[in-house]
């Protein structure tokens, strides 16, 4: 009964504080761009895309043009992720155009095969023109290879010609594109715009290829289509031989594709051949072509239009973020950002459309909605530098993210096999009776070096705090923010009376860590943000809230760190106000995790009831069985959902991804849900086998190694190698429950998380070496008074 009663009580403040944060949204969550200047809307909204365009590309002497409009207007970085790990030019502008996530495929015929086709960029193509069926050259090869060649990106120069005519156009064996999309796990419309056009009396005007890949409906037709080099004309007027003195205020959507900022049948697989260095003088006369080209649309789009240049997609490998501009009456100068990232100065691709219509008043049915916010600035200059930075630090952490996971795991490769070693019973003999100073010397040294090493995952969080991404040398000055975010972590573990014991110790930067984590998901998560065991732009899977590294760290760091405090208020006869710290350390934690508009995560959250319900209950003295665990689980995701089903009732435009997940369980999509949850960990356990071991061995160090089989007799046969030798860091009932709620939690996480995987193996990079210094730096006297039925 008291153990019903604790749950209750747990469910019922836990139900009824997290739903009334949850549909609380912040300022800084949504919204949209202030009021133009002029107090009059847009009429409509150019959109011009030039793949590979970066902030760092634009500058007042070299873009003249683009610099102008970063003057005038808001800028940010641009993710353009989509279902590959490099975004080429046709899927860019795909996902552009559907709102949603796309694969492209080569649509050119099937005798034009370039050099290297299969794994190079799909090259585009211009779309058939209806009335152009029998076109003189139809069905002349070389007329075709010409076709498929040109590009105003290899003529930049082109001088205003004589009118083109446009009108519909389409492409053939565009059903290739559905069918490479079918199975991605993601409901792309390529027609939507299209036929909101038809539907809501308005219409959308392309130019160039990309334009009308973006226009196309799921049919492949492009309802008003024309080359980029037809500019000089109206294509909605130029048929009818009627003269246009703008061009560009016939549709309230215009698309133009202005071309990329390097080849666009670059190798997306190839490291070294295609990138900025390797192209050099090449890329660096695209953008002077493509910044022209730029000013020669400007000179023909009305002052009553919005204007919104966007790198859509990459040009090199591996993918960086590219550029976002928008300028006109919806825009003051300032930083921008989307209400999908809620970060400022970030945009994703998929964003684009729907919130550059969604400024001049016109909604797409079939679209995800989202909305942009300018946060305003006056510094052109500053707040450009400030972004660059931005964009280099994510393609260091991107970069070297990899390699910092990989140093952990072989750390704790080391650390295992040292403790295995060093605990052998004859290994020990050796020590105690021959070198008995090597021996202390060995236990000092060694207990600061895992201290150290338990560190360095936090240290990757802290070091978000210095603004490293603005020395010359961005990856030496992430090592040196490392660095010192590790000695200021030393720092606080001998900065107060906890010093005096390594469980003191442990204690202190453990509840320091998981403040600060919660902390800064509450402020917005710029610590999580670009951080190499937090979240990346580029990889674009999260932009707010707890990513699953962070939340495994925090879990560690919450519950070891509240079970050796415990430990010491019940020693001091103060159980009951270790009972109500763990439990308002659950409160405010479970409400920072669980807000849609803070934390927004949905197994951490889950994981976080578990783990912190369990460590109560022990402190009530309730044995945890099985049946109560199932019970802890499935109140736990009740509460979560219910905030999921409150985050859905929200405006579309405002949910996170807890409405989101609602919402696809609603509309029958929850088992692709859970499938794509299940590949991600398989993903990661072929990407990354390193990590995935990381756990087998975390459990052989806590089982042998600090001695948790030798508490059991049905076990302690096991152990027997290691007799006399295994240090009993578990001893205390209290530090031992809250061992045991991390390693719940840390389950919990594995089994409910998508890319789960990775939450138990961080946690232990974190609990096992503090586990490893409390056993060697344990007080033996104390420890040798707890007989084994003490332990139990």
């Amino acid at each position: 009964m008291l153990f019903l009663r604790v749950l209750a009580s747990v469910a019922c403040v836990l139900g009824l504080v997290v739903p009334g944060v949850a549909v609380a949204t912040p300022a800084q969550a949504v919204g949209s761009s202030a009021p133009p200047a002029a107090g009059e809307a847009a009429s409509g909204v150019v959109v011009i895309g030039a793949s590979g365009l970066t902030l760092s590309d634009i500058g007042p002497e070299r873009t003249p043009h683009l610099w102008s409009m970063a003057e005038d207007g808001a800028s940010a970085n641009l993710a353009v992720r989509t279902l590959t790990p490099a975004t080429c030019a046709a899927a860019g502008w795909l996902s552009f155009g559907a709102g949603a996530r796309m694969h492209s495929v080569d649509l050119t015929p099937d005798w034009f095969s370039p050099l290297l086709a299969h794994t190079s960029c799909p090259r585009m193509i211009d779309p058939v023109p209806d009335t152009a069926a029998e076109a003189p050259g139809a069905d002349d090869p070389d007329a075709a290879e010409a076709s498929v060649e040109s590009d105003v990106s290899h003529d930049p120069d082109v001088p205003a010609g004589t009118p083109v005519a446009a009108g519909p156009a389409t492409f053939e064996d565009f059903d290739r594109v559905l069918a490479a999309n079918a199975g991605s796990g993601y409901s792309a419309d390529p027609g939507v715009f299209t036929r909101s056009a038809d539907s809501d009396d308005w219409c959308t005007a392309a130019y160039g290829r990309g334009a009308a890949y973006a226009a196309a409906d799921e049919e492949g037709r492009v309802t008003t289509w024309a080359p980029t080099t037809s500019l000089v004309t109206d294509p909605t007027k130029a048929s009818a031989g009627e003269d246009s003195a703008q061009i560009l205020d016939a549709c309230a959507l215009t698309l133009i594709d202005a071309g990329t900022a390097a080849d666009p049948t670059w190798e997306p697989n190839a490291w070294h051949a295609w990138n900025d260095e390797s192209l050099g003088r090449t890329r660096t006369g695209q953008i002077a072509a493509l910044d022209a080209r730029v000013g020669r649309i400007l000179e023909q789009t009305p002052d009553s239009s919005d204007i919104i240049v966007a790198g859509l997609g990459d040009a090199d490998h591996p993918s960086r973020l590219r550029a976002v501009i928008a300028t006109g009456p919806s825009y003051e100068p300032g930083t921008l950002r989307s209400s999908s990232t809620r970060q400022p100065g970030l945009v994703q691709l998929t964003d684009v459309l729907p919130a550059a219509i969604g400024e001049i008043g016109l909604e797409s049915a079939g679209v995800s909605p989202a909305s942009f916010v300018v946060d305003p600035s006056d510094d052109a200059a500053s707040r450009m530098n400030a972004l660059v930075a931005d964009s280099r630090k994510a393609g260091t952490v991107h970069t070297h993210a990899q390699t910092f996971s990989v140093l952990l795991d072989v750390i704790h490769y080391a650390l295992t096999i040292a403790l295995a070693i060093l605990l052998l019973t004859p290994v020990v003999r050796t020590l105690r009776t021959k070198t008995p100073r090597t021996l202390a010397a060995l236990r000092t040294y060694g207990a600061w070096t895992c201290f150290t090493i338990g560190l360095l995952p936090m240290a990757g969080f802290v070091a978000g705090i210095l603004p490293w991404g603005r020395l010359p040398a961005p990856g030496w000055g992430l090592t040196g923010a490392i660095a010192l975010g590790t000695a200021a972590l030393l720092a606080v573990s001998v900065a107060g009376p906890w010093r005096r014991t390594w469980q003191g110790r442990v204690a202190a930067v453990s509840l320091v860590s998981a403040v600060v984590l919660v902390v800064d998901v509450a402020l917005g998560s710029r610590l999580q943000f670009n951080a190499l065991m937090g979240y990346n732009p580029i990889v674009a899977g999260r932009f707010y809230g707890l990513g699953n590294q962070g939340a495994a760290l925090f879990l560690t760091a919450a519950l070891l760190g509240l079970g050796i405090v415990s430990s010491r208020l019940v020693d001091a006869g103060r159980a009951v106000t270790a009972r109500l710290l763990v439990a308002g350390f659950a409160v405010v934690s479970v409400i920072v995790l669980g807000n849609p508009a803070w934390g927004a995560k949905f197994g951490g959250t889950v994981a976080a009831i578990v783990g912190f319900t369990v460590l109560l209950l022990s402190l009530f003295r309730i044995r945890v069985s099985i049946l109560r665990l199932v019970l802890i689980g499935a109140g736990a995701l009740t509460i979560i959902v219910g905030v999921a089903g409150l985050d859905y009732l929200r405006p579309p435009a405002e949910r996170s991804h807890f409405g989101n997940f609602f919402g696809q369980a609603l509309d029958g999509q929850l088992l692709d849900v859970i499938a794509r949850k299940l590949e991600a960990n398989l993903r990661i356990i072929v990407i990354n086998p390193a990590l995935a071991i990381v756990v087998p061995l975390a459990v052989f160090t806590v089982l042998f190694s600090l001695a948790y089989l030798q508490r059991y007799t049905a076990t302690a046969g096991l152990a027997r190698p290691w007799a006399h030798t295994l240090p009993p860091a578990l001893a205390h009932p209290t530090v031992h429950a809250g061992f045991l709620s991390a390693a719940i939690a840390l389950g919990v996480g594995l089994v409910i998380t998508d890319s789960g995987v990775a939450v138990p193996a961080t946690g232990a990079m974190m609990l096992v070496p503090m586990l490893v210094v409390m056993s060697v730096g344990i007080d033996r006297e104390r420890s040798s008074t707890m007989t084994p039925e003490a332990l139990r």
